[in-house]
């Protein structure tokens, strides 16, 4: 099967925003739709961001973290490495940018990011209260916890 491409999603997305103001529509389902579209479009594209502490695991493990897709995540998993794809804006952040139509669909599929980090940073993020929102972008909210964020050359 072909992967679904980008105006694909943006269709997708386009849709579910016009089927969310009508006011029979199930927000609950509506909200379900988009979130699981927005992670699916992540799940087929590499991550932009790894963290230091991610590399550095993966090092002393001696493992390359060659990940293109979400699914190439569960290798060094089992080689040792706990490592996670962390969405740089919360899924929930871009379902609300959907539904409320301010931003295009191109921009928010553009801004559906994700980094490479260490099970024990995705704790630290969601510590300092990251876990849902983050206020001042992501790249102020990773450094607050101590999280170093480079970008990753396995970018294609």
């Amino acid at each position: 099967m072909k992967p679904i491409t980008d105006s694909e999603y943006i269709t997708i997305l386009e849709q579910l925003r016009i089927i969310s103001q009508n006011e029979d529509t199930n927000e609950k389902i509506v909200r379900i739709l988009i979130n699981r579209t927005l992670r699916k479009y992540t799940e087929e594209r590499p991550p932009t961001f790894i963290s230091n502490g991610a590399q550095i695991l993966a090092k002393e493990k001696n493992v390359e973290l060659v990940i293109i897709r979400h699914s190439h995540i569960h290798k060094p998993i089992k080689q040792g490495v706990l490592i996670t794809l962390e969405h740089c804006t919360p899924v929930n952040e871009l379902v609300d940018q959907v539904l409320d139509g301010k931003v295009s669909i191109a921009d928010i599929l553009e801004n559906n990011i994700t980094a490479i980090v260490t099970r024990v940073e995705d704790k630290k993020l969601n510590s300092a209260g990251y876990r849902l929102k983050r206020p001042g972008g992501y790249i102020k909210c990773y450094t607050q916890p101590g999280i170093d964020i480079v970008l990753t050359k396995y970018i294609i």
